[in-house]
Order: C-alpha cells, then sequence, then structure tokens
C-alpha cells in the first residue's frame, strides 16, 4: 500500500491530510500523521483556551476549504456563534473546526486511512522508494513521500538574557505549558517584542489575575494595527509590478495609501487589496531587494499586515491609556538576576544613553525561530546533516521551490520531502495564515497523489 508521512499534526499539517483524504478516490493509500500531540488540527496557534485570544481574521475569510468560504460561518452558526461573517472567533473554537473536520473526512475513509500516531519524528534517511521516518518511541514509518508540516517553532535563544538561563522568572517561550501562570503574581514584566506575541501575552495574563505593570520593548516600538471595517479598495498589482524594486513598490503603496487617506479609507483596506499578489510580488523580487524589504520594510508591514481584532485592540488601548502598559522603541542590552529582581539595561531608539529598570519577570515575545541552519530539533538536525535540508538564502526558511519541494544541499530539488506553510516564508514569504495554507495543502495533496499514481504505473 502507497504510504505518505506527514511530520506535524497543526493546521498545515491536518489540512494536507484532509485534502488527501477528500481527493484519493482510488488506490489504497496509508496517511500516517505524526505530532507527539494529542490533539490532531489546533496545533501551536489555535491550542489556547484563554477567552480573550480571538482569531485575528474575520469568520468569514478563514474558512479551510478555499472553495467554500462560508464553511466555518455555517460551522459557527451550529456551535455557539453569530453566523455574522465579519465575527472574530476564539482561536480555541477554530481549532475545534479544524480538528473536528479531520475526524469527519477520516470517517469516511474510501481508499485512503488516516493513522495518527502520537510520537515525535526524530530522523529520516532517504532511499530509493522513499524514506524512512524513525520515531522517538522506536517505530519506524516507510513512505513514498514525506510533508514536514512542522509549523512554527519557539522563539530563538537571545543572548542578553543567558545569565537567566533556567530561572523561572524567564520565559523563553510563552506558549509552553504553564510558562505565564508563575508570572501572574509579578507587579511589574518585561516584554521584549511589541507584535502579537505580545499582545496575547498580555490578555492572557489579565486572564491569569495579573494587575501589574507592563513595558514592552522593540526596535521600533509598533503595535498591531487593528481591524478597521472591510471596505474593497481596488487592486493595484499592474502598478506594484511594473519594477521589481522595493522603492518602487513602496512609492506605489505610499501613492495609494494617500488617496485612501483624502477619501477617508482605512490602510488596512490598502493593505488588504494587495494581499492576493504578494506571493507573486515577492518571487519576481531578486534576492537583493528581498534583502531591502526585510532591513527596511518589514517592520511596517508586520504592524498593518498582522492585526489584531477589535477586541484586543480596545483592551491594549485600555492599558495604555491606564498606564498599566508602556511601549518603548528600542534594544535591550543586559539583564541581571538579584534575589527579588531582574536589572534591565536598554537604550531608547536614537539615544546614546543606557537607561536601567527593576522587573520582576521577562517574557520573550519576538516571535516563532526561523533560521533552520540554528535548530537543534533531532528531525531539523538530522535532515541538515545529510544535506536533505537547507536554510534559504534569507534564513527565514528552508530552501524550497515554491511548490513545496525541498531543495537539498546540491541545489536538487527532492521528489520525496515537501513542506508548506511557515518554513516557506523565505521562498513566498506571506505563507503563514489559513487563507495561504488551506490552498497549499489543496495543491501539495493534488500533487502527491498524482506521483503516487504516475510510481504505480511505472
Amino acid at each position: 500500500m502507497a504510504a505518505i508521512a506527514i511530520i506535524g499534526g497543526g493546521l498545515s499539517g491536518a489540512l494536507t491530510a484532509l485534502h488527501l483524504i477528500r481527493m484519493n478516490s482510488a488506490s489504497p493509500l496509508s496517511i500516517y500523521l505524526v505530532d507527539k500531540q494529542a490533539r490532531i488540527g489546533p496545533g501551536l496557534a489555535y491550542s489556547t483556551n484563554r477567552s480573550c485570544h480571538r482569531l485575528n481574521v474575520r469568520a468569514g475569510a478563514i474558512s479551510i476549504f478555499a472553495n467554500d468560504p462560508g464553511h466555518f460561518v455555517q460551522w459557527l452558526a451550529t456551535h455557539g456563534g453569530s453566523g455574522d461573517p465579519g465575527e472574530f472567533a476564539l482561536r480555541e473554537t477554530f481549532g475545534r473546526y479544524v480538528e473536528e473536520q479531520v475526524r469527519e473526512y477520516s470517517a469516511a475513509r474510501g481508499s485512503a486511512v488516516l493513522r495518527i500516531v502520537s510520537d515525535e519524528a526524530i530522523g529520516c534517511r532517504l532511499h530509493s522508494d522513499g524514506a524512512t521516518v524513525s520515531l522517538l518511541g522506536g517505530e519506524r514509518i516507510e513512505a513514498q513521500h514525506v510533508v514536514l508540516a512542522v509549523g512554527n517553532f519557539p522563539p530563538s535563544s537571545l543572548p542578553m538574557f543567558e545569565k537567566l538561563h533556567g530561572d523561572s522568572r524567564y520565559v523563553p517561550d510563552p506558549w509552553a505549558p504553564g510558562a505565564m501562570e508563575r508570572l501572574a503574581a509579578c507587579s511589574r514584566l518585561l516584554f521584549l517584542g511589541t507584535g502579537l506575541t505580545m499582545v496575547d501575552v498580555s490578555l492572557g495574563l489579565e486572564e491569569l489575575g495579573f494587575s501589574g505593570q507592563m513595558t514592552a520593548i522593540s526596535r521600533h516600538g509598533f503595535l498591531p494595527a487593528v481591524h478597521t471595517p472591510p471596505y474593497e479598495y481596488p487592486a493595484f498589482y499592474e502598478q506594484l509590478c511594473e519594477e521589481p524594486t522595493v522603492a518602487h513598490m513602496l512609492r506605489t503603496v505610499r501613492s495609494h495609501l494617500r488617496d485612501a487617506r483624502r477619501c477617508g479609507i482605512a490602510m488596512q483596506s490598502v493593505i488588504d487589496s494587495m494581499r492576493p499578489y504578494i506571493q507573486r510580488l515577492w518571487l519576481v523580487l531578486p534576492e537583493d531587494e528581498r534583502r531591502r524589504f526585510l532591513r527596511h520594510v518589514r517592520h511596517y508591514w508586520d504592524n498593518v499586515r498582522h492585526r489584531m481584532a477589535p477586541q484586543c485592540g480596545r483592551v491594549i488601548q485600555q492599558y495604555m491609556e491606564s498606564r498599566q502598559l508602556e511601549i518603548i522603541a528600542g534594544s535591550v542590552t543586559n539583564a541581571i538576576p538579584h534575589d527579588d529582581t531582574i536589572s534591565v539595561e536598554y537604550r531608547k531608539r536614537g539615544e546614546l544613553r543606557q537607561q536601567w529598570a527593576e522587573v520582576e519577570g521577562i517574557v520573550n515575545c519576538t516571535g516563532p525561530a526561523q533560521d533552520y541552519s540554528q535548530m537543534a530539533y533531532p528531525l531539523i538536525a538530522d535532515l541538515r546533516q545529510q544535506g536533505a535540508l537547507c536554510c534559504d538564502a534569507l534564513r527565514l526558511g528552508v530552501n524550497a521551490l515554491p511548490d513545496g519541494r525541498l531543495i537539498d544541499s546540491l541545489g536538487i530539488p527532492s521528489d520525496v520531502l515537501y513542506t508548506l506553510g511557515p518554513p516557506l516564508r523565505g521562498v513566498l514569504w506571506e505563507t503563514t495564515a489559513v487563507c495561504e495554507i488551506r490552498e497549499q495543502a489543496a495543491a501539495l495533496a493534488s500533487s502527491l497523489l498524482a506521483a503516487l499514481s504516475k510510481e504505480l504505473v511505472n
């Protein structure tokens, strides 16, 4: 029987399995979905059980089926939701939705059998007929194709916090089980990062009973924008791609932002009109232009593209108005632990003078690690050592083709190893949201089934 091993049971892996089951109607197929977590579908992003953690996308735009945009809204209507496509549902609810869909399709089965393996993949050896995946528990899986649906990894370690290694007052990964509970009784906390992770952490702490002071520091001190009522701003893709340079694209976007502002249209609507074309625009940019974007534009893009739900935005605004939350543009340079506090040295942006602050806890809110050359996870390290997995040139993910086939150290695309979602960040840039992952999962499932069919004929 043909077999496909999917490593990772979060959104990317779950949707790949779901589409394989939906599309496969001919030959018998075993689909191994490997993840050490018991639940399949929610993954890291949608496993939170906090009532303050909402989707950053409206319900009407987050169906897992691209050809049925109202699917999630309809599901919500029968599971306690309002049925309003403009609703910002709880992330936990979306996780249950994904999990339910996978289990429903796998129960129907047909010629595809989904085998959920609660274990950790620690190695993968390629051979002429496919690959052998080794699991921590000792089992081995033989498969013709392997999909690395590994999602996002915890934040990278930060050198300025080396002295805090093992100190319970420092949280290197805010999503680790029980990580935040121990800080709820603190009176003053420092967050490194001011993006969506910081928003989630601050909201979650309040739900745990935290009532102290919070300071968040990042290079530019930008908070994520808040979603505004949707408005269909006309697309201007043709203008953007007239010249494949960041300078030209930035001038074009700024021109439209000025036009929109004069008409009373929110900047969010202008950015939304670009959304369907971002991957195409990224693919035409030469590498030096991509680097220029990362140096000069990325922080602005992240600010307006990755937004807060209005409910979250209102709470953050209240924190700032009451001065419970202070946002600082600057950088942390040192942290010295004492018996009762941690002394943090930082410098505000544009100033030479160093300042010190006393806090009782620090949380790394810098977002997921992206440099695969530094990751020590056994499976990643094993594939890297074999030369089967390499970083992309920008160290944002793995080197791969846009269709997800990994490119090895010799520059040869693999016929066995595939990926989708966050590992393709350097290849496609925008590749972490549901709308991109659902399309990638469907396309990948189709490609895998076509490859298996060809292999059976040969």
